[in-house]
């Protein structure tokens, strides 16, 4: 990368400071030759503008820090207050805390909080065929079924109207005369149910009708009515198997709260997990507290639990994004994805120094001019571009195009239709037993 722009305000002052670096990829990370990452670029130009010389400090492999409760500080925050180091390159979150101590550089980076879980994929819809309307759609309907069919039978009934399945004859058995008034009701209402509901799926009632003029206008009417339904439940159905939806589970981190199908967890000493413990009780984070499943301390067990126990993560952008990189590397598949929406608002990551420190200010105007070119976001995401891919929500893996259908698409209707024969079959049985019992 081109760092011409700085040589207008260029000074040497050959001066060596030491630095201690923090194992935090892709900010600064260790390699066979040294370390290397977004923040060692800025180093490197620093040692270019201002001459200056950075030695790594040998006691870097060591954490941020926290504060004790005796006042002292441990990991890196502590060489930085005992000027055992001349400054940490981290990045660090800028805290209250820390702020007393040390001072920080102009902001490197704004990191938000993000909700990374196990991508969702196109799956068998047992009650696919069912979806094109919703659960109150259908109840109007079977409504709508059973006063049409009761309509019809009352209108057919009171005229002595019946539908006609062929002959008289093969209606009525021989030598048993003409059936009673009960059985002639029951006959004509579930020819009148069955003509409905034939109408309603399309299919041929297999008899003709004898009509009247208000019979007319409710056949006439149910006629249009089951067009209109059909039309729009076929046409809704084939849209939504060619062109399915991937279900998103959440999409924020009141979502992720309100639902209890996928647990999730935290990293501990994290800002985020210090602001849920200190949460009012009454707040989205105090209630959210109730329902926090655990905290993870690796990236390797946050791998773990995300692609094997199905939870989801809360961590920095950067840091999920990293670890979507380092996953599709290995597997050549995008397994994990991240909410659109944040848990909490963009965090300051930056540099710190000892108090008073002569190197901040040369830093702030340094890292200024760097982000104002681009430079500091360049070398950061840079190192993770590979995963980009992965970066985008799981619902637009789809696209636009067509897919054929598949087995699994019918799975719900053959359910159905298996079911339906067994109750047939069922039926088939106690009919013959109830005969048999009734001819002995």
């Amino acid at each position: 990368m081109d760092l011409n722009f700085l040589a207008e305000s260029s000074s040497s002052s050959n001066t060596n400071y030491t630095f201690s670096p923090h194992q935090w990829y892709p900010y600064s990370y260790p390699t066979k030759t040294g370390y290397n990452g977004a923040l060692i670029e800025l180093l490197k130009a620093a040692e270019r503008f201002y001459g200056y010389c950075f030695i790594q400090n040998v006691q870097s492999n060591v954490n941020w820090g926290t504060r004790q409760p005796n006042g002292t500080w441990t990991g890196v925050f502590s060489l930085i207050v005992y000027n055992q180091t001349d400054f940490g390159v981290g990045p660090y979150p800028v805290g209250s805390q820390a702020l007393e101590v040390v001072d920080f550089s102009h902001t490197l980076y704004y990191v938000d909080k993000r909700i990374a879980y196990k991508r969702p994929t196109i799956e068998p819809n047992l009650k696919g065929f069912i979806e094109p309307f919703t659960l109150l759609s259908w109840e109007l309907i079977l409504l709508c079924v059973l006063l049409v069919g009761l309509c019809s039978a009352v209108v057919y009934g009171s005229l002595g109207h019946e539908f006609q399945e062929g002959s008289r004859a093969a209606t009525e058995p021989s030598g048993r005369g003409h059936p009673g008034m009960c059985a002639r009701i029951m006959r004509s209402t579930q020819n009148n149910f069955l003509w409905t509901i034939g109408i309603l799926l399309g299919q041929d009632p297999h008899g003709a009708i004898r009509v009247s003029r208000s019979a007319v206008v409710i056949a006439v009417t149910w006629l249009l009515m089951s067009f209109i339904l059909g039309s729009m439940y076929k046409s809704t159905l084939i849209s939504m198997l060619v062109m399915p939806k991937i279900q998103i589970p959440f999409d924020n981190f009141e979502e992720l709260v309100r639902q209890d199908d996928i647990k999730w967890k935290l990293f501990p000493y994290t800002s985020e997990y210090r602001a849920l413990m200190d949460a009012p009780a009454n707040t989205v984070l105090g209630k959210a507290r109730t329902k926090l499943g655990g905290v993870v301390y690796t990236v390797e067990e946050s791998e773990k639990n995300i692609l094997e126990d199905n939870a989801a993560i809360i961590a920095s952008d950067v840091g999920i994004k990293t670890f979507m990189e380092k996953n599709f590397a290995e597997t050549g598949e995008c397994q994990v994805t991240v909410a659109r929406g944040s848990m909490m608002s963009m965090s300051h990551f930056a540099m710190a120094f000892p108090k008073g420190s002569p190197l901040k200010p040369n830093f702030d105007m340094l890292i200024l001019r760097l982000r104002q070119h681009g430079l500091m976001d360049y070398w950061l995401y840079d190192r993770i571009r590979k995963g980009y891919r992965c970066f985008t929500p799981p619902d637009l893996d789809l696209g636009p195009t067509l897919r054929p259908l598949t087995l699994e698409d019918f799975y719900g209707v053959f359910m159905l239709y298996t079911s339906g024969v067994f109750l047939g079959g069922v039926a088939f049985l106690v009919e013959n037993v109830v005969g048999r019992i009734q001819r002995k």
